[in-house]
């Protein structure tokens, strides 16, 4: 298993407010995390390195009081509620930061148990060798708009509710958090990613950078780069994990 990450601020945007980790728990068990910030021209990236910070302090919590013991759904949900009681308790005791959010999306794989948690549009996919899969559902107007028949995704790229999304972390005291099982295994790869890249680039897009024999590092520089290329327009930020 080989993880590396990368985070861009774009062509358009001053400041980057998307943050990033990962940790290697060791016998090729692994947890990444991305999140993407909103909230002004400071919030943002307070948000999200915030939200970063508190995820990945439980995360080594759970790892020196043994991984082993612990449900991994519950494990991911616990950390994602307590970023978004960082988050949101930090906005409350600074009034500059009031209202500000962010997305986060996570997947843990340990002792063969992988399981996906997220709020908010960022993504996550698996390419299984031959295809792509998405293994998120964006919390968001249009989505729920595809999901009622009134869009469909082509006409949903190029919404004026696109960026519009339904559940944010440290907005509100509590979030709902959607955790689910997946199923992955090597020689895959995993993506996680702001909206910074899936709106630059399409599944298909994807699905041919991740079909390359490259290593994540590449993957997430090549990644970066055609983002840019196609206008930039927002802060991108890449994870890419060889199984």
């Amino acid at each position: 298993m080989i993880i590396f990450g990368k985070t861009d601020v774009g062509k358009v945007r001053q400041t980057n407010q998307d943050a990033y980790a990962y940790t290697e728990l060791g016998g090729g068990n692994f947890c990444a995390v991305v999140c993407d910030g909103m909230g002004g021209h400071v919030g943002g990236n307070v948000a999200s390195e915030t939200a970063i910070a508190a995820f990945q302090k439980q995360i080594s919590l759970a790892q020196e009081a043994s991984l082993q013991e612990r449900d991994i759904a519950q494990l991911l949900e616990f950390c994602i509620h307590r970023a978004n009681e960082a988050v949101f308790s930090r906005s409350i005791s600074e009034p500059s930061l009031r209202g500000m959010g962010t997305t986060i999306v996570t997947v843990m794989s340990y002792d063969g148990q992988s399981y996906i948690a997220h709020v908010g549009d960022s993504r996550a996919y698996y390419f299984n060798g031959e295809k792509i899969v998405r293994l998120t559902k964006d919390h968001s107007v249009v989505q729920e708009m595809i999901d009622h028949g009134e869009l469909t995704e082509k006409e949903a790229e190029h919404h004026p509710y696109k960026h519009v999304i339904t559940r944010v972390l440290g907005v509100d005291s509590d979030v709902s958090v959607e955790v689910a099982p997946i199923e992955i295994a090597a020689p895959g790869k995993l993506l996680l990613c702001s909206d910074g890249l899936s709106n630059m680039l399409s599944d298909d897009d994807l699905e041919e950078f991740l079909k390359r024999d490259a290593e994540p590092a590449a993957l997430c520089d090549e990644l970066i780069l055609c983002a840019n290329e196609r206008g930039g327009n927002d802060n991108i930020t890449a994870v890419v994990v060889a199984l």
